[in-house]
């Protein structure tokens, strides 16, 4: 008897949802009930026992949480689906690409840290976005899993998992790629996240235009903001030999470790002649 033939995801019952003027729209209800959510959370926080880092997470997984609902209803999908919708393996797909992302994660962080430090002495930094980016510093659990973990996961099951996934539906790849990357940035609401998250979504919307997985994206994602993090705790030790400044040897090799990264990513998610989402596996 011949084995049974793999069962076949369930089809979206609307695969082309959000447009680009729907994902705008997203984006505004996302914020909403990020307001709404935080007013109540901020205001009970004392008689909860809840220190702000806490009531950050909590009011980011309970806004995503509502609106991933109702999205998941409307396409009727689950997240299994959500995350992964390419013919290999989710795991098979995270292992192919994970050595090349993680070598070219020092690299990323050294490149855009250094165009933001740019960025930041032809546009200084604000009274209000020098708090900001003060507590997004802090060292506590609570920071450290939101920046490194949740928010990631969150940002990219929206961003490409639904937003990126129903472009590619309706756009060509690039406008696609380069729409959803800019929605990225945009929601940060700072011009300085803007570019990061800009360039990090432009790179995470081709992993995923290539595999049609949120896997590589969301590992890239976290590596680079766990990095990210390390990097600007108060006990990160400087590179040796660099009197606490990243040394012109440390960026050579995090820059050739980023090109052999990305090549080899190249390679393998472009191989001539065959479908995107088919190279992986």
């Amino acid at each position: 008897m011949p084995p049974p033939a793999p069962l076949e995801p369930p089809p979206e019952r609307d695969a082309r949802f959000p447009s680009a003027v729907g994902a705008v729209w997203l984006m505004l209800v996302l914020m909403l009930l990020q307001a709404l959510i935080g007013e109540a959370l901020y205001g009970a926080s004392q008689d909860l026992g809840l220190a702000e880092p806490e009531v950050t997470a909590l009011v980011l997984i309970l806004s995503y949480g509502l609106l991933f609902s109702v999205l998941l209803y409307r396409k009727g999908i689950g997240y299994g689906a959500l995350f992964h919708a390419g013919p290999s393996s989710a795991m098979a797909t995270l292992g192919v690409t994970a050595a090349p992302l993680l070598l070219m994660t020092p690299g990323l962080v050294m490149g855009i840290s250094t165009l933001d430090d740019i960025l930041v002495r032809l546009v200084p930094l604000s009274s209000h976005d020098t708090e900001l980016f003060k507590r997004m510093s802090d060292t506590s659990l609570s920071t450290v899993l939101t920046a490194c973990l949740i928010a990631p996961v969150l940002e990219e099951l929206l961003y490409r998992g639904v937003i990126l996934r129903s472009f590619l539906a309706q756009y060509a790849a690039w406008p696609a790629i380069v729409g959803s990357a800019v929605l990225f940035g945009v929601a940060h609401l700072n011009i300085y996240q803007f570019m990061v998250g800009l360039l990090l979504g432009v790179l995470t919307g081709w992993l995923y235009e290539r595999t049609r997985s949120v896997g590589p994206g969301l590992l890239l994602h976290v590596a680079y903001n766990s990095l990210i993090t390390w990097l600007a705790s108060d006990n990160t030790p400087p590179p040796p030999g660099s009197d606490g400044d990243i040394g012109m040897g440390w960026w050579v090799l995090s820059l050739i470790l980023m090109g052999v990264g990305l090549r080899w990513l190249v390679r393998l998610l472009s191989p001539p002649g065959t479908a995107p989402a088919r190279d992986v596996g």
